[in-house]
């Protein structure tokens, strides 16, 4: 099938606009998560329509990120719903990375499990870092059977409607779900060719050799059947995935590249990994920065980061580009799009 492709045009970023209603406040209760070897304190934030009222509560708040209102613990709004599981950012990433993402969704209507990453030791990194490049996708795996057989969520998940959503290392992990895996040599080669990943400069400052490190936790199969979906928003690694995993993908793939990073030569542009893919499509969402689908960023944001060192950019999204929160209501309108395609086989949009 030739690549679907669609242009988010300005008329797309007034639209969104009344997509939901900002006096909407989504209900959120923290989970534990069945790993698969019962061996780590896997946590999930579930984002959901909320049965309830109640007086909204900061969640994930810090000295960077502002925090997103929710009715923490609220009953669960009679109905069923999609299960959507989110995973955001790169390695180390805040755990509420995709708060935002999820509140909006559960407001769209759908459930929404931001599972939390890995934790991995601070300081420089080491080869120990690598692992979880396998488990973010074990975990979002487990995370749908803690959900599916929960006491509070069990009646109201549709499981007939399940999606992965991930951004940056989070696309990685949701694309791994519907069996996308990377090609062994093009990972460990992927810090010396010309889509150099985000993360080499990290990887050359505590010594990591990609060539020389055991990849293997990261070549495995994590193909999950009960995932019908993945939305994909700046993914990385596209360009080593292994062409053995695109000829038996068990999901719809929808791609998705935002400001700069849809730009030719970026190393997180999708188009080439869309085209590989039969059916996919690739969505653009230009003039935004680098950063804006991570969260709103607090008024001391820049000056705390520029204090330890760390690049401003992640807070600065550029004057001549939309606004944080209409990039946020965008992308939020353009995920609830490509999977009610899926959901509903209503492809004319395309």
């Amino acid at each position: 099938m030739p690549l679907k492709c669609l242009i988010v045009s300005v008329l797309l970023l007034l639209a969104v606009s009344d997509v939901y209603s900002d006096s909407d406040v989504a209900g959120v209760r923290r989970i534990a998560v069945s790993d698969l070897d019962n061996e780590r304190d896997v946590q999930a934030m579930v984002w959901y329509p909320a049965g309830s009222t109640g007086v909204p509560e900061s969640i994930g708040a810090n000295a960077v990120f502002s925090g997103t209102a929710a009715l923490p613990d609220a009953a669960v709004k009679a109905g069923r719903y999609p299960l959507i599981l989110l995973s955001h950012g790169g390695f180390r990433s805040a755990p509420g990375s995709a708060n935002w993402l999820a509140s909006a969704l559960a407001r769209l209507g759908y459930i929404a499990a931001v599972v939390i990453p890995p934790d991995m030791a601070s300081g420089p990194p080491s080869a120990e870092v690598l692992k979880e490049l396998g488990l973010r996708p074990q975990d979002l795996s487990a995370a749908i059977s803690t959900l599916t057989t929960h006491d509070i969520f069990q009646k109201s998940i549709d499981a007939e409607r399940i999606a992965a959503v991930g951004l940056f290392l989070g696309g990685h992990s949701a694309l791994a779900l519907a069996g996308i895996r990377p090609d062994a040599a093009e990972l460990a080669s992927s810090c010396t060719r010309p889509y150099r990943s985000l993360d080499c400069e990290w990887f050359a400052g505590g010594g990591v050799d990609l060539q020389a490190a055991d990849l293997d936790p990261a070549l495995q199969t994590v193909r999950d059947q009960r995932i019908k979906a993945v939305v994909a928003v700046d993914p990385e690694l596209t360009h080593a995935a292994s062409s053995e995993g695109l000829d038996a993908l068990s999901a719809a793939i929808h791609l998705v590249n935002v400001g700069p990073w849809a730009d030719a030569g970026s190393m997180l542009n999708a188009s080439e990994l869309a085209a590989r893919i039969s059916g996919a499509s690739y969505d653009t969402i230009p003039d935004a920065g680098r950063f804006s689908t991570f969260g709103d960023c607090t008024d001391k944001a820049v000056a705390i980061l520029e204090e330890e060192g760390e690049s401003t950019l992640l807070c600065q999204d550029g004057d001549a580009n939309a606004s944080r929160a209409m990039i946020h209501k965008s992308l939020a309108a353009l995920v609830v799009k490509r999977l009610n395609e899926t959901f509903t086989g209503d492809k004319q949009s395309r």
